[in-house]
C-alpha cells in the first residue's frame, strides 16, 4: 500500500531492528488497541521454559467487552524475518503451551505474581473486573481466552498458508495485525490492517475451517469458538427438544 499527500509519495519506514518496531507498539498501543486495553511488558520476569523455551514480546488484555475479556500472547516480527527458520517455531511453541496444562499453571503463577506486585497493573486490572477475585480471574482468562497476536510490519504470504493449512490452531489462535509506519516531513502516520476491534469478528470463509468444523462434536465446536455462554445454550436446547424431539 501506497500513502499519498500534497501530490507526494510518503515515505514508508524501514525498520532495520525488531525492537525499533516493538518500540513503536509498546509507545502507542493504546492507540493501536484501544483505551481499554492494558499492554503487560514481560522480558526479563519469565523463565525461558514457562512458554515453550521461548518468551513474546508481551501479553495484551483487552477489557472492552467487559462479558467477553480477551487475553493475548504478542509476538512482534519483522517480515524480512525468515518464516519456517524463525515465526512459525515461535508462534508454533505459543500454541504448544496453550495445549498444555502443567505450563498453563505456572504460567498462570506467575502472571499473577507480575500483575499483584506492580501498583500500576493491579489498579488496572481490578478497575476492570469488578468484584472478581485477581487470581481467578487470571486463571479464568488464560483457560478461555487463547490468542496469540502477531504483529508484523509488512503482509507475509506464508502466513495466511499456514493459518489454511493449519485451522485447528494456527487458523483459531493466532491473529495477525500488520501496522506500517510512514514519515511525512516529522509527521508520523501509520496504517493498521485490519483494525484490533474487528479481529474477533472477521469471518473465515476458507474451506478448511468450514470441513473442520463440520466433522466436529457440539462439545467441540462449542470449544472451538470459545463459547461462555454454554449454559445457556444446553437450556435452550432443552427447551426446544420438549418442544420438538426431533430438532438437530
Amino acid at each position: 500500500m501506497s500513502i499519498y499527500s500534497n501530490n507526494k509519495k510518503i515515505k514508508q519506514v524501514s525498520f532495520k531492528l525488531e525492537q525499533t518496531f516493538e518500540d513503536e507498539i509498546i509507545n502507542n498501543y493504546k492507540l493501536f488497541f484501544g483505551e481499554k486495553s492494558l499492554w503487560i511488558p514481560i522480558k526479563k520476569k519469565l523463565s525461558t521454559e514457562t512458554l515453550g523455551g521461548v518468551i513474546p514480546d508481551g501479553f495484551l488484555i483487552n477489557f472492552a467487552d467487559v462479558d467477553n475479556i480477551e487475553f493475548y500472547i504478542v509476538e512482534v516480527e519483522l517480515n524480512k524475518h525468515h518464516f519456517f527458520n524463525h515465526i512459525f517455531p515461535q508462534i508454533t511453541k505459543f500454541i504448544a503451551f496453550f495445549r498444555t496444562d502443567d505450563k498453563q499453571k505456572t504460567f498462570i503463577e506467575q502472571l499473577y505474581n507480575i500483575i499483584d506486585t506492580n501498583e500500576n497493573l493491579r489498579k488496572t486490572v481490578l478497575e476492570n473486573i469488578g468484584n472478581k477475585e485477581l487470581y481467578k480471574f487470571i486463571n479464568d482468562l488464560i483457560k478461555k481466552s487463547q490468542n496469540i497476536l502477531l504483529i508484523i510490519d509488512k503482509n507475509k504470504p506464508e502466513i495466511d498458508e499456514i493459518m489454511t493449512t493449519y485451522p485447528a490452531t494456527w487458523g483459531e489462535m493466532v491473529k495477525v495485525i500488520v501496522i506500517t509506519k510512514y514519515d511525512s516531513n516529522g509527521t508520523t502516520i501509520f496504517s493498521m490492517d485490519p483494525e484490533f476491534e474487528e479481529l474477533e469478528y472477521l469471518q473465515r470463509t476458507d474451506e478448511g475451517k468450514k470441513s473442520k468444523n463440520s466433522n466436529l462434536t457440539e462439545e467441540e465446536q462449542l470449544k472451538s469458538h470459545k463459547c461462555s455462554k454454554t449454559d445457556l445454550y444446553f437450556e435452550i436446547k432443552k427447551r426446544l427438544q420438549q418442544i420438538n424431539p426431533d430438532i438437530i
